[in-house]
């Protein structure tokens, strides 16, 4: 559908009146009760009568400009601005593609169940092969225009602190977890090229807070994501960089890693039975 530059400082997207839904089933069943199938002219005739009833005509929803580009502040993340952007200039690849580093972390109080009598154990196999829904899913969803490609860390580093530690205090949630993965890059940064990765994603051990259903586990963790923005502005009173340094570089500058998703091992808990992937997909 063609976008359509407004004169009111943003982009309509046009879409069909409500009066042709009214006129197009009562043309189409005249014209099928006269034994005539020529679906093209009810269509036609539909379109051209619409034009005459009140409040027809092409409506459009509108998207502010930011910098002369269509940016909208509301409802929208810094992944789906960029998007838009993208739309905007006609600069959309046929086949997208992002790259994942995965860490799995564990707590000095928690680790992840690779007890050999558990079916399944929670082990690098497990969640490669959950990665591997992850990614055969949103190729499926997409139809083949997206495409997923991920790396697992064969190791399971230890964090500093007890789960409690991060994630107790709800208003500390950001900061604590791009703390979390401050010290994951410190215990990683000799032996990972970060540089070479999109997006950063942490497995810790044990359920998430979205799904106890008890409410009686208040140290977990809630399962979310950190884009550019909130990372940045994270950072500005610590650090003052655009996100968690690396060792890494990346056009001869200092690699900073500006996204976080945090993901649990498991969704289960309370008795109840619940899949990952929604909440990995998410």
């Amino acid at each position: 559908m063609t976008m359509i530059l407004s004169n009111r400082g943003g982009i309509k997207v046009p879409f069909f009146p409500l009066s042709f839904l009214v006129i197009m089933p009562v043309l189409n069943y005249y014209l099928f009760t006269m034994k005539s199938i020529n679906i093209f002219l009810v269509v036609i005739i539909s379109l051209l009568l619409s034009s005459f009833y009140p409040g027809s005509g092409l409506e459009a929803v509108e998207i502010p400009l930011v910098d002369n580009r269509p940016v909208s502040s509301a409802g929208f993340g810094y992944y789906q601005k960029q998007a838009i952007r993208k739309l905007a200039e006609g600069a959309i690849e046929s086949v997208d593609s992002l790259n994942l580093l995965v860490i799995r972390v564990s707590f000095q109080d928690s680790g992840f169940n690779v007890d050999s009598t558990q079916v399944p154990s929670h082990d690098s196999l497990y969640f490669a092969n959950e990665l591997r829904h992850l990614k055969e899913y949103y190729s499926g969803a997409s139809r083949g225009r997206f495409s997923l490609h991920y790396d697992l860390l064969d190791e399971v580093i230890q964090l500093s602190q007890p789960q409690e530690y991060y994630g107790e205090d709800d208003k500390e949630w950001s900061s604590k977890m791009v703390e979390m993965f401050m010290e994951t890059v410190d215990s990683t940064d000799s032996r990972i090229d970060y540089s070479c990765y999109d997006a950063f994603a942490l497995i810790h051990a044990g359920a998430g807070r979205e799904t106890d259903i008890f409410g009686d586990s208040p140290s977990q963790l809630w399962s979310g994501f950190i884009g550019p923005e909130e990372m940045k502005e994270i950072l500005m009173d610590t650090l003052a960089a655009p996100g968690i340094p690396t060792n890494d570089l990346e056009g001869g500058n200092i690699f900073y890693i500006d996204n976080i998703l945090i993901l649990p091992e498991e969704s289960s808990q309370d008795g109840y039975t619940f899949g990952s992937l929604g909440i990995y997909a998410y």
